[in-house]
Protein backbone atom coordinates (compact mmCIF):
# COMPACT_ATOMS: atom_id res chain seq x y z
CA UNK A 1 0.00 0.00 0.00
CA UNK A 2 3.40 2.21 1.01
CA UNK A 3 4.48 1.44 -2.71
CA UNK A 4 1.17 2.38 -4.21
CA UNK A 5 0.73 5.61 -2.41
CA UNK A 6 4.36 6.74 -3.35
CA UNK A 7 3.78 5.82 -7.19
CA UNK A 8 0.32 8.03 -7.27
CA UNK A 9 2.25 10.63 -5.62
CA UNK A 10 5.38 10.74 -7.89
CA UNK A 11 3.16 10.00 -10.97
CA UNK A 12 4.26 12.76 -13.36
CA UNK A 13 7.31 14.48 -12.15
CA UNK A 14 10.72 13.91 -13.35
CA UNK A 15 11.76 12.15 -10.64
CA UNK A 16 9.47 9.14 -11.47
CA UNK A 17 10.67 8.98 -15.10
CA UNK A 18 14.15 8.82 -13.80
CA UNK A 19 13.14 6.13 -11.44
CA UNK A 20 11.21 3.84 -13.61
CA UNK A 21 13.81 4.33 -16.58
CA UNK A 22 17.08 3.69 -14.45
CA UNK A 23 15.68 1.20 -11.92
CA UNK A 24 15.04 -2.08 -13.98
CA UNK A 25 17.76 -0.95 -16.09
CA UNK A 26 21.37 0.09 -15.56
CA UNK A 27 20.78 0.44 -11.73
CA UNK A 28 19.65 -3.04 -12.05
CA UNK A 29 22.57 -4.05 -13.65
CA UNK A 30 25.40 -1.99 -13.02
CA UNK A 31 25.03 -0.27 -9.26
CA UNK A 32 23.30 -3.90 -8.06
CA UNK A 33 25.59 -5.84 -9.44
CA UNK A 34 28.11 -3.53 -8.31
CA UNK A 35 27.55 -4.71 -5.02
CA UNK A 36 27.51 -8.12 -5.09
CA UNK A 37 30.42 -8.16 -6.60
CA UNK A 38 31.60 -5.83 -3.75
CA UNK A 39 30.49 -7.75 -0.98
CA UNK A 40 32.16 -10.68 -2.48
CA UNK A 41 35.20 -9.28 -2.20
CA UNK A 42 34.80 -7.99 1.54
CA UNK A 43 33.66 -11.25 2.33
CA UNK A 44 36.41 -13.23 1.26
CA UNK A 45 38.63 -10.20 2.07
CA UNK A 46 41.60 -11.55 -0.80
CA UNK A 47 43.14 -9.39 -3.09
CA UNK A 48 41.30 -11.50 -6.34
CA UNK A 49 37.81 -9.97 -5.15
CA UNK A 50 39.21 -6.26 -4.90
CA UNK A 51 40.82 -6.50 -8.40
CA UNK A 52 37.43 -8.09 -9.92
CA UNK A 53 35.42 -5.09 -8.25
CA UNK A 54 38.66 -2.73 -9.78
CA UNK A 55 38.27 -4.05 -13.19
CA UNK A 56 34.11 -3.81 -13.41
CA UNK A 57 34.66 -0.35 -12.30
CA UNK A 58 37.38 -0.02 -14.83
CA UNK A 59 34.95 -1.52 -17.37
CA UNK A 60 32.54 0.67 -17.03
CA UNK A 61 34.61 3.94 -17.05
CA UNK A 62 36.43 2.51 -20.26
CA UNK A 63 33.04 2.03 -21.68
CA UNK A 64 31.63 5.46 -21.22
CA UNK A 65 35.04 7.84 -21.68
CA UNK A 66 37.10 5.60 -23.97
CA UNK A 67 37.81 7.72 -27.48
CA UNK A 68 35.89 5.91 -30.38
CA UNK A 69 38.15 4.35 -32.94
CA UNK A 70 38.93 6.22 -35.93
CA UNK A 71 37.35 3.84 -38.24
CA UNK A 72 33.63 5.27 -36.80
CA UNK A 73 30.69 3.42 -36.73
CA UNK A 74 27.45 3.23 -38.11
CA UNK A 75 23.79 1.86 -36.78
CA UNK A 76 21.91 -0.45 -39.22
CA UNK A 77 18.58 0.15 -39.99
CA UNK A 78 17.60 -2.94 -38.01
CA UNK A 79 19.05 -1.35 -34.70
CA UNK A 80 17.49 2.07 -35.25
CA UNK A 81 14.27 0.38 -35.57
CA UNK A 82 14.95 -2.25 -32.23
CA UNK A 83 15.67 0.83 -30.24
CA UNK A 84 12.80 2.65 -31.55
CA UNK A 85 9.71 0.26 -30.39
CA UNK A 86 11.72 -1.15 -27.71
CA UNK A 87 12.25 2.65 -25.88
CA UNK A 88 15.59 1.71 -25.26
CA UNK A 89 16.96 4.60 -27.05
CA UNK A 90 15.02 6.68 -23.86
CA UNK A 91 17.49 4.79 -21.92
CA UNK A 92 20.51 5.66 -23.82
CA UNK A 93 19.35 9.44 -24.29
CA UNK A 94 18.45 10.13 -20.47
CA UNK A 95 21.71 9.03 -19.98
CA UNK A 96 23.72 10.90 -22.56
CA UNK A 97 21.77 13.75 -21.77
CA UNK A 98 23.53 13.45 -17.93
CA UNK A 99 26.89 14.87 -20.14
CA UNK A 100 25.33 16.67 -22.82
CA UNK A 101 21.44 18.20 -21.68
CA UNK A 102 20.95 19.34 -25.15
CA UNK A 103 21.55 15.60 -26.83
CA UNK A 104 18.67 14.35 -29.13
CA UNK A 105 17.06 11.77 -30.37
CA UNK A 106 18.18 12.32 -33.80
CA UNK A 107 21.87 12.80 -32.77
CA UNK A 108 22.18 9.72 -30.44
CA UNK A 109 23.18 7.21 -32.85
CA UNK A 110 25.14 9.69 -34.61
CA UNK A 111 27.46 11.07 -31.94
CA UNK A 112 30.51 9.82 -30.22
CA UNK A 113 28.69 10.04 -27.13
CA UNK A 114 25.64 8.11 -28.08
CA UNK A 115 27.93 5.12 -29.02
CA UNK A 116 29.79 5.44 -25.88
CA UNK A 117 26.20 5.26 -23.68
CA UNK A 118 25.64 2.42 -25.81
CA UNK A 119 28.86 0.78 -25.01
CA UNK A 120 28.09 1.28 -21.22
CA UNK A 121 24.50 -0.30 -21.56
CA UNK A 122 26.18 -3.29 -23.55
CA UNK A 123 29.13 -4.11 -21.47
CA UNK A 124 26.53 -3.68 -17.93
CA UNK A 125 23.95 -6.45 -19.33
CA UNK A 126 26.40 -8.52 -20.48
CA UNK A 127 28.02 -8.56 -17.53
CA UNK A 128 25.04 -8.61 -15.46
CA UNK A 129 24.02 -11.67 -16.92
CA UNK A 130 27.58 -13.69 -16.88
CA UNK A 131 28.56 -12.72 -13.46
CA UNK A 132 25.23 -15.12 -12.32
CA UNK A 133 26.74 -18.11 -14.12
CA UNK A 134 29.71 -17.81 -12.28
CA UNK A 135 27.82 -18.17 -8.82
CA UNK A 136 28.24 -21.73 -8.83
CA UNK A 137 28.59 -21.62 -4.64
CA UNK A 138 25.87 -19.32 -4.35
CA UNK A 139 23.02 -20.87 -6.62
CA UNK A 140 24.04 -24.09 -6.60
CA UNK A 141 23.63 -24.62 -10.28
CA UNK A 142 25.01 -28.93 -9.40
CA UNK A 143 22.54 -29.42 -6.96
CA UNK A 144 19.18 -28.69 -9.21
CA UNK A 145 17.26 -31.09 -9.46
CA UNK A 146 16.74 -33.07 -12.80
CA UNK A 147 13.12 -32.09 -13.12
CA UNK A 148 13.80 -28.38 -12.69
CA UNK A 149 16.94 -28.11 -14.99
CA UNK A 150 15.56 -29.67 -17.99
CA UNK A 151 11.85 -27.38 -17.66
CA UNK A 152 14.41 -24.47 -16.86
CA UNK A 153 16.52 -25.49 -19.95
CA UNK A 154 13.19 -26.03 -22.05
CA UNK A 155 11.77 -22.38 -21.03
CA UNK A 156 15.29 -20.82 -22.44
CA UNK A 157 15.39 -22.90 -25.77
CA UNK A 158 11.47 -21.42 -26.11
CA UNK A 159 12.59 -17.70 -25.53
CA UNK A 160 15.80 -17.98 -27.98
CA UNK A 161 13.22 -19.79 -30.41
CA UNK A 162 10.75 -16.77 -30.28
CA UNK A 163 14.01 -14.24 -30.40
CA UNK A 164 14.82 -16.55 -32.92
CA UNK A 165 11.34 -16.15 -34.66
CA UNK A 166 10.99 -12.71 -34.11
CA UNK A 167 12.74 -9.97 -31.81
CA UNK A 168 9.92 -8.05 -30.94
CA UNK A 169 7.69 -11.33 -29.77
CA UNK A 170 10.70 -12.19 -27.72
CA UNK A 171 10.77 -9.06 -26.12
CA UNK A 172 7.32 -8.57 -25.70
CA UNK A 173 6.86 -12.22 -23.94
CA UNK A 174 9.60 -12.30 -21.49
CA UNK A 175 8.98 -8.04 -20.09
CA UNK A 176 7.01 -9.16 -16.92
CA UNK A 177 9.63 -12.29 -16.52
CA UNK A 178 12.33 -9.75 -16.49
CA UNK A 179 10.71 -7.04 -14.57
CA UNK A 180 9.70 -9.51 -11.94
CA UNK A 181 12.91 -11.02 -11.15
CA UNK A 182 13.99 -6.90 -10.52
CA UNK A 183 11.66 -6.98 -8.40
CA UNK A 184 12.39 -10.04 -6.37
CA UNK A 185 15.54 -9.58 -5.63
CA UNK A 186 15.10 -5.92 -3.80
CA UNK A 187 15.14 -8.50 -0.54
CA UNK A 188 18.83 -9.67 -1.84
CA UNK A 189 19.90 -6.12 -2.88
CA UNK A 190 18.61 -4.48 0.62
CA UNK A 191 20.99 -7.21 2.55
CA UNK A 192 24.10 -6.60 0.11
CA UNK A 193 24.11 -3.08 0.91
CA UNK A 194 23.39 -3.76 5.02
CA UNK A 195 25.91 -5.97 4.77
CA UNK A 196 28.45 -4.05 2.78
CA UNK A 197 27.66 -1.45 5.21
CA UNK A 198 28.66 -4.07 8.78
CA UNK A 199 31.99 -5.35 6.53
CA UNK A 200 33.17 -2.28 5.58
CA UNK A 201 32.63 -0.75 9.28
CA UNK A 202 34.47 -4.08 10.88
CA UNK A 203 37.60 -4.10 8.47
CA UNK A 204 37.98 -0.32 9.28
CA UNK A 205 37.80 -1.38 12.62
CA UNK A 206 34.37 0.60 13.80
CA UNK A 207 32.94 -2.46 15.16
CA UNK A 208 32.92 -6.20 15.07
CA UNK A 209 31.72 -8.80 12.51
CA UNK A 210 30.04 -11.48 12.73
CA UNK A 211 31.88 -14.94 12.09
CA UNK A 212 30.05 -16.45 9.19
CA UNK A 213 30.70 -12.82 7.44
CA UNK A 214 34.90 -13.32 8.16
Amino acid sequence: MGGLLLGWWLYGQHFYTLLTAFLPTLLHVTLFTGAFVLLGALRHNGPSGYLSMLAFAGCIVAALFLPLLPAGYSATAWAWESFQWSKFEFLNLLVGRFFDPELNLSALWKSDLGIQTQRLVTFSYTYHYLNWFSKTSFIGWHRVPRRVLFTTLGIWLLAVGLYAYDFRTGLMALLLLSNLHVIFEFPLNFRSFRDIGQLTAARLGLRSVPLKNQ
